[in-house]
């Protein structure tokens, strides 16, 4: 599993865990990105419609029995609906709308989880087809990538990309430090699992993704002022930040998880913040002449 996003938690192995579920789940809680399940989406439609109709057909029949009530003092008061067959629909309507609801608040917040990515997914199943460690039957769950959802949720985008980086980085660089040391020396180069192609990076990765994150959004933002101190030309000015302003759209887009109207409140913003600049370096310009 070449690259994997594991956390270093502890010093211990993942090989001390007994094979089969006690090993794999040591390896899930290595790391968020790992903890990815089946949403079940399908079977959770199928009982929110089945549920929905039990209400539908309660509903129907607390119609019908209101259309044929005789004693119209039964429908304007409740107090004294003697009513027995409304009694018992009402309460489980009350029943069923209550589990309708919970079912609903669910699946939504099931629904609304990320989707895993394609990398951690093949790095997961990698290891099971490396290590045996699972049925296969039992292991086909990782087969259905479009029902699966990321536990505890994604992090920032574009922090996961850059970790992705690093990782192979790092992956082929400690590949070539240890086929070029010693045999002595390997021994003594610590790491979480004693399988070679397993890399577990430590805690720092995020850590070093998040740095690398932080100066390429300062290259992004401060290129286009450097630009402008250096362009004397009103339509020089005016394209740069046209593009600047795309730049940056495009990056909250495809880096971020930002709405449209947020997208597009973030770009105006950026956008004036570039022209106030361009009109105090004009007076600037001009005072210094």
């Amino acid at each position: 599993m070449a690259g994997s996003r594991v956390l270093q938690r502890d010093t211990t192995q993942l090989e001390e865990f007994r094979p089969g579920y006690p090993r794999y789940t040591a390896l899930l809680s290595t790391h968020p990105a790992f903890q990815n399940f089946r949403r079940f989406t399908r079977t959770r439609l199928r009982l929110l419609l089945l549920k929905q109709d039990e209400i539908f057909v309660l509903e129907k029949t607390l119609d019908d029995i209101d259309t044929n009530e005789e004693c119209e003092l039964f429908l304007g008061c409740k107090r004294r609906d003697a009513n027995p067959a409304r009694q018992e629909v009402l309460g489980k309507l009350k029943t069923s709308l209550a589990e309708y609801d919970t079912m609903m608040e669910q699946s939504h917040r099931v629904m609304a989880l990320p989707d895993p990515s394609k990398r951690d997914i093949s790095s997961l199943k990698n290891w099971v087809e490396g290590t045996s460690c699972l049925s296969r039957l039992e292991s086909l769950y990782l087969e259905d990538h479009e029902d699966l959802l990321n536990l505890t949720g994604t992090v920032d985008n574009a922090v996961t990309r850059i970790e992705s980086l690093v990782e192979d980085s790092f992956f082929w660089t400690d590949s070539l430090i240890r086929n070029h040391i010693p045999e002595a020396f390997k021994n003594r180069l610590t790491k979480p699992s004693g399988d070679g192609n397993i890399l577990i990076l430590g805690p720092w990765l995020q850590g070093i993704s998040r740095a690398i994150t932080t100066w390429l959004a300062t290259l992004v933002l401060l290129t286009p002022v450097i630009l402008l101190v250096h362009i004397s030309s009103a339509r020089g000015r005016l394209a740069v930040i046209g593009f600047a302003s795309g730049l940056f759209l495009s990056t909250m887009s495809l880096f971020t998880k930002a709405g449209t109207v947020d997208v597009f409140i973030a770009g105006a913003s950026y956008a004036a913040v570039l022209v106030v600049f361009m009109s105090t370096g004009n007076g600037l310009a001009s005072n210094s002449c």
